[in-house]
């Protein structure tokens, strides 16, 4: 696991010279320069034309470098890659690979397994880092599978990059055995790229570092654009119909929990492609409320969901594993009578805020104590308040007409206790027209 220091450190490193003194003074490669002048030294620079790529590709590239070998023989090609997009476009650095394995590059042709990409996405205030590799299939015949390890800049979580080893790819000392050498920072890409998630703890973390990218879009999105932008006219609308109070930094994080619990929600339906088109209609009737708040952010608002940085989050649900991840949900919670999608935002919300959770109340009551507590009240209605009924009594006051039973839950949560409560009353109503008859 990174210390904190670690972390911040990686928060800075958003361009080439950041990288390199990284490299030089945490990974202790032998890298000697004084001027980011000096860096000119230390690259070839390759433009598309000359690796072959076409032009639909090349747009999305603003550099490729090669690192010069830093000591004699050198078994690793080292690669810096500046690409626009703010995702890593992974067609695109799979073309590169295959161009480079091709090319005779630095007077020798390059293995697979012997390239080292070091690729940097997106602009200057949100971008990304990437430490990728490509490693060989078991078969000739099969394509070599991308591995990486990244962070963005924005990111506090770092979900990935903290389960992998990034000291892995320190330099090595002497004396140095290529194979040894080889090995050591093969090891280092641990998982494919879009690690696929099968246990709820992992999902949730995974989900929250999606959610803070989203909601520090959100909140960018919002300062730049003017009064009559998309976001701007969503905002006005929930002002007026839902919180007058609602400040801009509380919209985006609105906007952020929505569409990540959202498109959860639809992932857990399983029931197709997760798409901006499908996510909607896939979310459950059991949820309502986020049904017609995500509706209105992407049908009525008009919210373009990839200025926002939803695709990679889109990607990450669709390689889940969700059977797996909602059967270690409810083993956990003890019980097959949840609502997964429900009783989950505990979990997640520990994750996104701790401190927001803990203001807002949001505590999962295990279904069955839900059930004892109703029972419980019920019953103390019956034999300390005389009312024959329990909950389900319709009895009011002799002067002010009011209801002597009325149900009140001011932080109704997953609404598990006002479920239990109807349940409880209908059975009552039930039992009763049944003793009639």
């Amino acid at each position: 696991m990174l210390n904190e220091k670690t972390l911040q450190q990686l928060r800075t490193l958003t361009d080439f010279p950041a990288l390199v003194a990284y490299l030089r003074d945490a990974l202790d490669w032998p890298i000697d320069f004084d001027t980011i002048d000096d860096l000119a030294d230390m690259t070839f620079d390759y433009t598309a034309d000359e690796l072959g790529l076409d032009a639909k590709h090349a747009v999305k590239i603003e550099h490729i470098r090669q690192i010069r070998n830093l000591e004699n023989d050198q078994p690793w090609g080292i690669f810096y890659i500046e690409f626009e997009a703010r995702r890593l476009p992974v067609m695109v650095l799979r073309r590169i690979l295959n161009a480079l394995v091709r090319a005779n590059v630095n007077r020798r042709t390059w293995d697979t397994q012997d390239l080292l990409f070091i690729c940097v996405q997106g602009e200057a205030s949100a971008r990304g880092v990437s430490f990728a590799h490509f490693r060989k299939g078991e078969s000739e015949l099969s394509r070599a599978e991308l591995r990486t390890f990244s962070w963005d800049s924005r990111e506090t979580h770092f979900y990935y990059l903290t389960r992998l080893n990034l000291d892995r790819l320190r330099w090595p000392l002497e004396p140095r055995n290529h194979a040894v050498w080889r090995e050591q920072w093969r090891s280092a890409f641990t998982q494919p790229h879009r690690e696929t998630i099968r246990t709820a703890e992992k999902l949730s973390s995974a989900m929250a570092a999606h959610a803070v990218v989203i909601r520090d879009l959100a909140g960018d999105l919002f300062r730049l654009e003017t009064e009559q932008g998309a976001l701007h006219r969503i905002y006005d609308r929930f002002r007026e119909a839902l919180l007058r109070e609602l400040s801009a930094d509380a919209f985006a994080d609105m906007i952020a929990q929505t569409v990540t619990y959202g498109l959860f929600s639809a992932a857990e339906q399983g029931q197709g492609v997760l798409t901006y088109g499908s996510v909607v209609e896939m979310i459950p009737a059991t949820n309502p409320f986020l049904k017609d708040l995500l509706r209105t952010l992407i049908d009525e608002g008009g919210i373009d969901l990839a200025e926002l940085g939803v695709d990679d989050l889109i990607d990450m649900l669709a390689a889940a594993d969700v059977p797996a991840i909602t059967h270690d949900f409810m083993r956990q919670t003890g019980s097959g009578a949840e609502d997964p999608v429900i009783h989950f935002y505990e979990q997640f919300l520990n994750e996104y805020d701790r401190k927001q959770r803990v203001e807002r109340g949001v505590f999962y009551t295990p279904d069955p104590v839900v059930a004892y507590i109703v029972r419980a009240v019920d019953s103390l209605l019956k034999s300390e308040f005389g009312l024959a009924d329990g909950l389900a009594s319709d009895a009011t006051h002799p002067e002010s007409g009011e209801p002597l039973v009325q149900i009140l839950d001011p932080a109704t949560g997953t609404g598990t206790f006002l479920a239990h409560v109807i349940d409880l009353i209908a059975r009552a109503q039930s039992w009763q027209h049944s003793r009639l008859e």
